[in-house]
């Protein structure tokens, strides 16, 4: 007979994308975020106390967050460690993403020269993409990593990759920044432009 294929484990999230469960849980008075694992043997308590998720890695194995001295930070599941991103203030609010296998980070940072920096976060090291730019989409490995840079208000579209970040190739110029969206492992591309044209890349 053919085996019976052990069930995966199902996730959950505030947002209903995919992942781990995060509820607000009544401590010492105050109203804290506690994050869940759910798998086939029940639910176990992964992170405490956190100020607030961000995101939930697509394959389930990693979660983004504000920790409770507003750092940001990543957890591991497989492993069961957390690593410290960036200090508070040492980041800038919203402006995230993580790869569908929870390796890679992205956030934005206000640079020396005041404007807005991307750097990218792999394995304890930090590498930065652009001087200028926002955030946008890493695919797993690292292998693409999007984000937009804005002059006069105006958003241009870049790709590039964690292995060489200096090496970028423009997709479009006058990208409406939340028009963006990505096929399932993010190789993929669609997006609107100002001129109101729909573009596949």
């Amino acid at each position: 007979e053919n085996a019976i294929e052990e069930p995966k484990t199902v996730y959950y999230d505030m947002n209903n994308s995919c992942g781990i469960y995060a509820m607000q849980v009544q401590k010492d008075a105050a109203m804290t975020t506690a994050v869940y694992y759910f798998d086939q043997k029940g639910a176990a308590c992964i992170l405490d106390s956190v100020n607030s998720v961000i995101y939930f890695s697509a394959d389930g194995t990693a979660v983004l967050y504000i920790d409770s001295a507003a750092a940001l930070s990543l957890y591991d599941i497989e492993k069961g460690i957390s690593q410290k991103i960036a200090e508070n203030g040492q980041y800038i609010s919203g402006a995230f993403a993580i790869s569908p296998d929870g390796d890679y980070v992205m956030y934005g940072y206000r640079n020396e020269a005041g404007t807005n920096s991307v750097c990218i976060f792999h394995d304890g090291e930090k590498k930065d993409v652009c001087s200028s730019g926002v955030p946008i989409a890493v695919s797993e490995g690292g292998k693409k990593v999007y984000y937009l840079t804005v002059l006069n208000n105006t958003y241009d579209f870049y790709v590039t990759s964690y292995r060489k970040p200096a090496k970028f190739t423009k997709i479009a110029s006058g990208v409406y920044a939340n028009a963006i969206k990505f096929n399932a492992d993010l190789t993929q591309v669609l997006f609107t432009l100002l001129d109101g044209g729909t573009y596949y890349s």
